[in-house]
């Protein structure tokens, strides 16, 4: 990031300074609802459904980067940088569904914003792992789906309803049956049978309309360097160079399309090849002359 400072200005980090706990054991699921809700407030995205999540982060300063993570215990990860005081996210893009990847946009987010003074690096116990993880969840789904305007929606907490609001709202129906858990909207038998009923419809990696959800990418770094390498002010092969990577590793973190940064391959020019023949004795002298052996006789 710092090396495309040198040449742009970003959009500044523009994140709400809200007082939370820093023992983040002590953070409350009410304090969380209203850290979602004062987030939303700061960046005047009112009650409705978020058109562009990613699009959102980006404009408040935050920089993401997809790169496929082949795990399916990890969709996502986020850190604020010490150097540059700049919180970067990094999502999966081997993931099947959009929704997911929103919803694994909003968990970051909360994990920047709840959890900043944490040092995850010094956090041993899987109870504390789990703890965090909860937490930004419960913020994403607050983030996502407000409390008020949601619930006024939500005419029956079923499987329908939520495949019928999915296109909406743009998160999966098993982000709504875990948020009307959160609201209280379900009890804990209705939720039991909503979960296995979903798993009895085959949709626990992949939920209808998935397909119908518009793909949300980065375009801060990817329209960086477009604009560098269109304005000739560094070349593609310079841009791979200062970077010190191989050429897929970058065009997979900054977005670009695959073989953006490969060089191609010099076209091949045919060449003369030289032809064996028997000299007639008629060439001129200086010329060049192929001896052969004569064949032994028997």
């Amino acid at each position: 990031m710092s090396y495309f400072r040198e040449y742009f200005d970003f959009p500044a980090v523009n994140l709400p300074s809200i007082n939370v706990p820093r023992n983040f054991r002590s953070l409350m699921s009410d304090q969380i609802e209203a850290t979602a809700v004062a987030c939303r407030q700061f960046w005047g995205l009112g009650e409705g459904p978020i058109p562009d999540v990613v699009g959102e982060l980006e404009a408040n300063g935050i920089v993401i980067s997809t790169i496929k993570v082949d795990a399916d215990n990890l969709d996502a990860f986020s850190q604020w940088s010490s150097l540059d005081r700049t919180p970067y996210v990094v999502l999966s893009a081997d993931k099947p569904s959009e929704a997911r990847a929103r919803f694994d946009a909003a968990h970051e987010l909360g994990h920047l914003v709840l959890h900043r003074h944490i040092d995850r690096k010094r956090l041993n116990d899987s109870k504390d792992w789990k703890l965090l993880e909860d937490q930004a969840h419960r913020f994403a789904s607050a983030f996502l789906m407000p409390s008020h305007s949601f619930s006024k929606e939500i005419w029956a907490p079923t499987l329908d309803t939520f495949i019928a609001l999915k296109q909406r709202w743009r998160v999966s129906a098993a982000a709504m049956v875990m948020r009307c858990k959160y609201l209280g909207l379900l009890n804990e038998e209705q939720e039991k049978r909503l979960w296995i009923n979903r798993n009895r419809r085959g949709w626990q990696k992949v939920e209808p309309l998935d397909d119908k959800i518009e793909k949300e990418d980065p375009s801060l770094i990817p329209k960086s360097i477009a604009m560098l390498v269109e304005a000739n002010v560094r070349r593609k092969e310079q841009i791979l160079l200062d970077s010190c990577l191989p050429a897929s590793d970058l065009e997979e973190i900054t977005c670009m399309p695959f073989g953006y940064f490969r060089q191609q391959p010099a076209p091949v020019v045919p060449m003369p090849k030289s032809r064996t023949f028997i000299p007639s004795g008629d060439e001129p002298s200086g010329g060049v002359v192929v001896q052969f052996e004569k064949a032994r006789q028997s």
